[in-house]
Order: C-alpha cells, then sequence, then structure tokens
C-alpha cells in the first residue's frame, strides 16, 4: 500500500470540520517536520535479540537504616535473520536504550523521624518512534541526586515528610520524546487511623 501524505488537496479528516482554511495545513506540514502521513501499515518485522543483565542489592545495615544498589548493562540489539512471514528490521528504527543504569541509596526509619537519600545515573541512549527520522534522537547520560525528611507526629499516627527529586536541579530528558525534569519538590501529609 503506498503512504500516502497528507496535503491541502487531502486534508486530515477534521481539518475542514474545524473551518480552518486548507492553505494553513500546508504552512503547519512545512514547519512543523511534515509531510504527516495519511496511511499507515504495521509490518510484521524479523526478530532482534536483546541481551543485559542487571544485579542488585538490598541490605538492612542497622536496625534503622538500610541501604540498595542496583545496576543493569543492556548490549546492542541485535538484527536476526526473519522468517518467511517477516520483514527484516530496518537498522533505521532500532532503539539503543541506555546501556547502564546504577541506582545507590539508604534508607533511615526510626519511630520518630525517617528519610532517604539516593543517586541514580542513566546512560546515554538513542531512541526512535512511529514517526520518521527527522523525529529520532539521543538524549544524554544523566546523573540525579535525590532524597526526602519526615517526621512522625501524634504516635505516628501523622507524617509529614519534604521529598525533593533531582537535587541540583540538572537538566534531564529520559526520553527523546519526553519533558525536561528539573528539581521537584513534594509535601506530604499521611494520617494513620
Amino acid at each position: 500500500m503506498p503512504l500516502t501524505a497528507y496535503s491541502s488537496a487531502n486534508l486530515p479528516p477534521r481539518w475542514a470540520a474545524a473551518g480552518l482554511p486548507p492553505a494553513l495545513f500546508d504552512i503547519v506540514s512545512a514547519t512543523q517536520g511534515g509531510p504527516f502521513a495519511a496511511l499507515f501499515t504495521y509490518l510484521n518485522l524479523g526478530p532482534l535479540r536483546q541481551h543485559g543483565f542487571e544485579l542488585g542489592v538490598d541490605s538492612l545495615v542497622t536496625s534503622n537504616i538500610s541501604a540498595f544498589a542496583n545496576y543493569s548493562w543492556q548490549g546492542d540489539p541485535e538484527i536476526l535473520d526473519p522468517d518467511e512471514d517477516q520483514i527484516e528490521y530496518p537498522e533505521s528504527e532500532l532503539i539503543f536504550p541506555p546501556k547502564h543504569r546504577l541506582n545507590l541509596g539508604m534508607n533511615y526509619n526510626s519511630a520518630r523521624y525517617l528519610g532517604s537519600a539516593s543517586v541514580n545515573y542513566t546512560g546515554s541512549a538513542f531512541w526512535t518512534d512511529v514517526l520518521n527520522a527527522p523525529f529520532h534522537g539521543p538524549t544524554e547520560a544523566f546523573t540525579t541526586v535525590n532524597g526526602s525528611f519526615g517526621v512522625r507526629w501524634m504516635d505516628g499516627h501523622v507524617t509529614t515528610s519534604i521529598k525533593v527529586n533531582n537535587i541540583f536541579d540538572e537538566t534531564v530528558q529520559q526520553h527523546i520524546f519526553g519533558d525536561i525534569i528539573q528539581r521537584m519538590w513534594y509535601g506530604e501529609v499521611m494520617v494513620n487511623f
């Protein structure tokens, strides 16, 4: 089936219904990464081999302190020979996820106080998606530091806490289509009846 693009002569179904002029569609298409496909076909692509491993440990350090660490590695995907009913996986559509991820942290939990601290590292990646090559792209490696502190009140019936993600306000984009994640503060009140 040939791929057909939307244009002022072949408008998307709701364009005219919205009362928008046809010529405006060509301007939007030219300035926003068009042409935009009017037909999509999903194909049964050939197989990929993904490989990697993950290691992790959680440990109670004292009666009030616990620690955790985990690491994962993921290799580059490998295109395998397709079966008869498959099409070879196009190399231009491969996603290269972060090769390395590392998380380290500690938690403190007593009758009155609680808290946590963690460091999270994610390596660089290359993302593709349903859209064409202009929308594919890399994300940079990033490290975030997160923490929280809380206090229990009224014999543990009320807990208030402050949580901060990305304490040092690093510019983080986890996915090429994702939002930029900056420092985030949360206040939390938990009531235990």
